[in-house]
């Protein structure tokens, strides 16, 4: 699988868009409400859920082992390789495909890895918070490691897909994964539809959703039904979202010892933006998924960490900016939406689809599938916004506006957005806008590039106070 990361460096041009409000009529009548842009722009001041910002934690706490760790086996490869005839175009066509290649590929787990990012995590702003400005993965990043697609219905926890096979879940104790490919090893060599959605269940849970149970979870077997029709589903969003709600609730409810197994993102992200820092098995000027997965942190925890307290933008090795080469998977060629689209046009709409906020619905609160989409619930989420690392982008990054407009007014979910749950109605009003009429979007300015770091080093020293491991420990 080839990939864009480069560990030369970033080149030489200076972008002049940056990602920031647009002057719009549409948007004029309809500024956020303050508790919207607390949430879009928390880094003013520095909230109670930031706890790792405020105190320093005893080294290496990050638990060796994660049950819900992706692991490989021989069997999972077989099942692969068993299904690809009958289904692999399927997978190329919702989007699946790459992901599935990265399954049969090992990932060891580098505590001290996290140990040392984790601490630079902000809950509120959804972003490590670094001497050189805010950082995050991407929408654009998860493309550039795993092909997901970036557009479609973005939760699974919305699916009411009427034409999707209904597949109940085992009334027994739910099997570990590995019990679930056991299941399979001796079926005919024509796999049913039951079998795929199967492997579907196990692949979405065990690499988007990563259950910190080390089980799949029938949540997500609605959404792997309707996967298996071939319709095409955020799935790039959905990653995210699991990523946001699993740091957070490691963070706020017992700091590093709940880190689950979807810190294999982190890993690979980290890998990708710091790979100077890192060993690889190819000396390549360019670097694969596979070899992300496997790259091993060359330094010591008392160095990374050193590394990024002291540091600039300048020594790391983000993607080049996204051009029409960036978007080029097999589920685009075949996507309704897109086929038809010149490159030109494809680049521009799932650019769009990168760079603006969002709400990422990660949790459903009061009912659980196959009931949720017709119960009366709450749902939950996180934001994702881009506009405070833009520089991944390949954009100048500026001082974040808080002043941003909507669509349509959404004054009256003040509270929800505060109280971080969303109403049904709240949630069919979100979906009914277009997702290409959001902001922020791209955008000239004048504003000065030294402008930003000015504006964030007071800022950061308040918020993140230096910390060093104990004299002597390594």
């Amino acid at each position: 699988m080839s990939f864009f990361f480069h560990r030369s460096g970033v080149g030489a041009v200076l972008p002049i868009e940056v990602i920031g409000p647009i002057d719009h009529p549409s948007y004029s009548d309809n500024p956020f409400p303050a508790a919207i842009q607390h949430r879009l722009f928390p880094i003013h001041s520095l909230p109670s859920s930031d706890l790792l910002l405020a105190r320093p934690l005893l080294p290496h706490a990050v638990p060796e082992q994660f049950k819900s760790w992706p692991r490989v086996s021989s069997q999972w490869v077989e099942w692969v390789e068993r299904l690809q005839p009958c289904f692999g175009e399927q997978w190329k066509s919702v989007g699946l495909w790459n992901l599935i290649e990265m399954s049969k590929v090992g990932m060891s787990r580098q505590s001290s890895l996290f140990d040392c990012m984790i601490r630079f995590w902000s809950p509120c702003s959804n972003a490590f918070l670094f001497p050189w400005g805010p950082m995050s993965p991407t929408l654009y990043d998860i493309h550039l490691f795993t092909g997901l697609p970036l557009i479609g219905p973005d939760s699974p926890y919305l699916i009411n897909d009427s034409s999707a096979p209904k597949l109940a879940p085992p009334r027994y104790c739910f099997p570990l994964y590995r019990a679930v490919v056991k299941q399979y090893e001796s079926y005919p060599d024509v796999p049913s539809v039951t079998e795929h959605i199967m492997f579907l269940w196990v692949l979405i849970c065990q690499y988007l959703f990563c259950p910190i149970s080390g089980k799949p979870s029938s949540e997500y077997l609605p959404l792997a039904c309707s996967l298996s029709t071939g319709k095409v589903y955020n799935l790039g969003a959905m990653l995210l979202g699991s990523f946001y709600q699993g740091i957070n609730s490691c963070v706020a409810n017992n700091p590093l010892s709940k880190l689950g197994g979807i810190a294999w993102l982190l890993q690979v992200w980290t890998a990708a933006y710091f790979s100077k820092l890192f060993s690889f098995s190819t000396s390549s000027s360019s670097l694969s998924i596979t070899s992300l997965m496997q790259g091993q942190l060359s330094l010591s925890a008392v160095d990374f960490l050193d590394f990024l307290q002291t540091k600039t933008f300048d020594d790391l090795t983000p993607p080049p900016k996204p051009h029409i080469g960036s978007f080029d998977h097999s589920w685009i060629a075949t996507h309704p939406r897109l086929k038809d689209e010149t490159k030109e046009s494809v680049l521009d709409i799932l650019l769009t689809a990168c760079i603006h906020h969002r709400f990422l619905i990660v949790d459903c609160l009061g009912a659980r599938s196959p009931v949720v989409a017709t119960a009366k619930v709450g749902w939950s989420f996180e934001v994702y916004n881009p506009a405070l690392f833009a520089r991944q982008f390949g954009f100048l990054q500026i001082i974040p506006h808080s002043s941003f407009y909507y669509p349509v007014d959404i004054a009256h979910l003040a509270s929800e957005i505060e109280s971080g749950r969303f109403s049904r109605a709240s949630i069919e009003l979100l979906l009914s806008i277009p997702p290409l009429f959001l902001n922020p979007v791209r955008a000239s300015s004048l504003e000065e590039e030294g402008s930003f770091q000015l504006w964030w080093a007071p800022r950061f020293a308040s918020l993140v106070p230096p910390f060093r491991y104990p004299s002597g420990m390594r």
